[in-house]
């Protein structure tokens, strides 16, 4: 984890679940983050509020991502892509490839990018259903 700081597969209740399936369970972040208001005046309010709206859009991101790793496992097969292809074509190491989609750490807007263009996975789109059946997690 000190790699990068934070882990989006940490935001699951089932953290190895990231990616893998279409529907998961997500852990609701604690704090107030005041959401259109004002930072409040007083240090130590502000303090929580800044944390809690971090926290906010890192599980904004998480889910973006867990969507797009669903997607890249679910397509990557239709367009006979290996991992090791698509790590080539990123211009990334497989591992670090199979770190991201495992959510061990944050990917990059030019790693959606990449993904959008070589999978077709969008992270600002519902998961795709139909191609294999709605997978939920058990």
């Amino acid at each position: 984890m000190a790699r990068y700081g934070w882990r989006p597969r940490d935001y699951l209740v089932t953290p190895a679940n990231f990616g893998r399936f279409s529907e998961v369970a997500w852990k609701i972040p604690e704090g107030d983050p005041r959401l259109n208001q004002a930072l409040p005046s007083e240090r130590g309010e502000r303090a929580a509020v800044v944390a809690a709206r971090r926290d906010r859009d890192r599980l904004q991101a998480a889910q973006w991502q867990h969507s797009v790793a669903y997607q890249v496992r679910e397509g990557a097969h239709y367009r006979d892509l290996s991992p090791e292809d698509l790590a080539a074509q990123m211009r990334v190491g497989v591992d670090s490839l199979r770190r991201l989609l495992r959510g061990d750490g944050p990917m990059e807007v030019e790693d959606f990018a990449a993904l959008l263009r070589l999978v077709g996975a969008h992270p600002f789109q519902d998961v795709p259903q139909g191609r294999a059946g709605t997978q939920s997690e058990p």
